[in-house]
């Protein structure tokens, strides 16, 4: 319902309701009945005079005159519409509750998990493709949208003024019903439902140009981290390993279990501050931990023992 028309059916009811007050006031009730009929005449006659002038020749004339823009606005639509085609897709899978909410607050990392996305030059490719073809389709969606408005004001300047004041939407009138509005995007959805049935939930990630760039984000910062890792793990030569454990003099820097007193232990080399965390493969990161401790340990930060 449009605008014009809330504000005449909010009149029409108000009106309407102080006669029938005012009428009661003075016990006519036959005046109530006699204005009430006479309203829903004049509303009557009010949209049979809309239906009767959308198919007149006036109409008609008017539609022409604005023909150029109308095709105009319909071919671009049908060539977003393609556009956006060729690239939507829709992929689903089923989770439990802790993985919906998880996907939720981490889409990247669940996207690719779940859906096997194996993270490569080509995803890079996909993504990129995905996030200069949708914001183009979203540019172009906008355009459009204001390019109709401006066509529809201009278009209902030409309607008489009662009836444009019962004219909401002439997107019909005009041909313009089915011109694209928002963008199609390609999706992977998560849900959840229970073994009855009773209870389901859904999480979709959209892959519009918002979220292509922040995946574009994510995948840069773990190429970036993969090749620090890389980096670090390459600088533990095994001349380093047993520098730290001679400077350790071959004792656990946790639990003080050493060669001496356990002669056949198995020790490793440890990052204070993880790698995962930013550690870096230098002396005074490293220490010197048995089996159990370094696995114990795993990627916590532990300082070592004095």
């Amino acid at each position: 319902m449009s605008k014009n028309l809330k504000i005449i059916f909010g009149i029409t009811i108000a009106f309407l309701s102080l006669m029938l007050c005012f009428c009661l006031y003075i016990d006519n009730t036959m005046l109530f009945f006699m204005t009430f009929g006479g309203v829903i005449t004049a509303i009557a006659l009010t949209y049979s005079m809309r239906y009767l002038y959308f198919k007149s020749n006036g109409w008609k004339n008017v539609v022409n005159e604005y023909d150029l823009e109308i095709n105009d606005l319909l071919n671009t639509s049908n060539q977003i519409i393609d556009a956006q085609n060729k690239l939507y897709f829709y992929r689903e899978v089923n989770v439990s509750q802790s993985v919906l909410k998880k996907a939720s607050k981490n889409p990247y990392k669940y996207v690719c998990k779940y859906f096997d996305l194996e993270v490569n030059d080509n995803f890079i490719v996909l993504l990129d493709n995905f996030y200069h073809g949708f914001y183009f389709i979203e540019r172009n969606i906008n355009d459009v949208n204001q390019q109709k408005n401006r066509l529809v004001k201009k278009m209902k300047s030409r309607i008489p003024f009662i009836i444009r004041l019962v004219t909401g939407n002439i997107d019909d009138a005009i041909g313009l019903t089915n011109l694209v509005k928002t963008p199609l995007y390609p999706e992977y959805r998560f849900y959840y439902k229970s073994n009855g049935g009773r209870s389901y939930k859904k999480y979709s990630v959209y892959f519009n140009s918002i979220t292509c760039q922040s995946f574009l984000k994510s995948l840069k910062e773990d190429q970036e981290y993969n090749v620090f890792v890389k980096t670090q793990r390459g600088l533990m030569t095994d001349k380093l390993r047993e520098y730290i454990k001679e400077r350790d003099h071959y004792t656990c820097q946790m639990c003080g279990a050493s060669i001496y007193t356990h002669p056949n232990i198995q020790f490793h080399i440890d990052h204070i501050i993880p790698v995962s965390k930013g550690g870096t493969t230098e002396e005074s990161n490293l220490q010197t931990l048995c089996s159990h401790c370094n696995l114990s340990k795993s990627n916590k930060i532990i300082e070592r023992r004095n």
